[in-house]
């Protein structure tokens, strides 16, 4: 039987200029403006980042790394964007190879503040879900958590042995609970949980061998899928414990005090359960071929 060359269907229908920085990459996310949800997308472009109107292929605005007496410019290494249904509050983070962050209002262009945290390339940004918090990542192995609206830095989390590969906030309003996922590109300490109350690692999946590239949550905040430089997808289980399930697991504590397994831990002190529930093959390529970005 003949193999179909179903590729043929997709062909190249118009270029857009410098949609990437020559040292840091390319970051590409949605805009959601204007009653659209797919019309409009900002684009790094080496210390400048673009919005495309992809309906019209036009610039409709430009955010610039202005130059002043302490700021030198410097490339685009990451974007990250917030809709909060207001011009005011529809908010675009801007991560730069200096490891400066500034916070623009995407649809007036308008500046908000600027966070000088970090000292190098910055990897990883996300809002949380009102946007007055920022979680940053970077080459520095750091991730920092900024306040928004009083524009300034909260705390520091220092745990990882590389480069921030991505971050995500998990919540569960019904246990309270305030949660930070982070990957890195480490060979060892993959993933990890911190509690945001806590400023503390509480529970790391090794998972890969060859360190995570991205993850995604899915089924909201109940599935973990994590991708490296290897061939599969790594598939994990979240749930928060119960009181009663709680008091099971602490069962599980051996003599003098010591947990007799990685993730007992997390489930005795923070009722949060993590468990692998197998991996996904996603393709037979080289090993150098490695997950950019998981997203839904």
């Amino acid at each position: 039987m003949p193999r179909t060359k179903n590729y043929l269907r997709y062909v190249h229908e118009s270029t857009f200029g410098v949609v990437a920085a020559s040292q840091a990459g390319v970051s590409i996310k949605y805009l959601p403006m204007r009653d659209t949800k797919d019309r409009f997308v900002a684009v790094s472009a080496n210390e400048t980042v673009l919005f495309w109107d992809l309906k019209t292929r036009q610039i409709i605005n430009k955010l610039t790394y202005d130059v002043g007496d302490t700021a030198v410019a410097s490339e685009v290494s990451i974007i990250e964007c917030f809709h909060g249904g207001h011009p005011r509050t529809n908010l675009i983070a801007v991560g730069y190879a200096n490891g400066h962050i500034r916070v623009f209002e995407y649809e007036t262009g308008m500046l908000k503040t600027t966070f000088t945290g970090h000292r190098v390339a910055i990897t990883a940004l996300v809002f949380d879900k009102d946007g007055s918090r920022l979680a940053s990542g970077a080459k520095d192995c750091t991730i920092v958590l900024w306040d928004v609206v009083g524009e300034k830095g909260l705390f520091s989390l220092r745990g990882h042995k590389n480069s921030i590969s991505k971050l995500a906030f998990l919540y569960n309003d019904e246990h309270q609970k305030d949660l930070l996922v982070s990957s890195s590109i480490d060979a060892v300490a993959t993933v990890k949980f911190w509690d945001l109350q806590l400023q503390h690692c509480f529970c790391t999946l090794p998972g890969h061998s060859s360190g995570v590239w991205s993850f995604v949550l899915l089924k909201n905040g109940t599935r973990l899928i994590t991708g490296s430089s290897g061939p599969e997808l790594k598939v994990y289980s979240i749930r928060f414990l119960s009181d009663t399930e709680k008091q099971s697991a602490s069962g599980k504590v051996v003599d003098g005090g010591e947990y007799d397994e990685l993730d007992v831990k997390s489930e005795v002190e923070y009722g949060l359960q993590v468990k692998p529930l197998g991996q996904i093959l996603r393709n037979t390529i080289a090993i150098s071929n490695r997950v950019r970005d998981l997203t839904v």
